[in-house]
């Protein structure tokens, strides 16, 4: 899977061989369980071992539905092969209006978009490289590998109701 090669350092790896640890953590069987600090919690992979079934899922479930985007996490987004959908918010009110119905989205599709927010303050020319009008809230797509780029419609921004 791209990107996974370069982020492989970024995780622990263990096996459970005693059943009764297993049986505690509630992994039975054959899967893998990624542990994490956000979203919830703990998620069991439980398909066939593929290597690239158990990359994908590890890609996928290690980020946040949706998280904060900046330079210091940006290339883990960039590199995951899967396309970036950036909200733009300038306020903590435009945050809390938008982020529930994008936050929605996300989560049915978790593993072939990531979703982040993206401070409109501090980068506001990113959106600029997307299309988009220095106007908040904003929503675009992109595919970074490809540099193809999928601005929302902004004369379409309502106000959730």
């Amino acid at each position: 899977m791209a990107g996974f090669e370069q982020h492989k350092n970024d995780y622990s790896f263990a096996a459970i061989v005693d059943a009764a640890i297993a049986a505690q953590e509630g992994v039975s069987g054959n899967q893998v369980v990624l542990y994490k600090t956000f979203d919830e919690g703990k998620v069991v992979f439980s398909g066939d071992f593929d290597p690239l079934a158990v990359a994908d899922f590890i890609q996928a479930y290690s980020v946040p539905t949706m998280d904060d985007i900046g330079p210091d996490n940006y290339s883990k987004y960039a590199d995951s092969g899967i396309p970036l959908a950036y909200l733009f918010v300038a306020s903590d009110e435009q945050r809390k209006t938008y982020g529930p119905a994008v936050e929605s989205v996300a989560k049915q599709f978790k593993g072939k978009v990531n979703f982040v927010y993206i401070d409109a303050n501090k980068f506001s020319g990113h959106a600029g490289n997307l299309n988009l009008k220095q106007e908040w809230p904003a929503f675009a797509i992109q595919k970074p590998k490809e540099n193809l780029k999928f601005p929302y419609d902004q004369s379409n921004v309502l106000p959730p109701s």
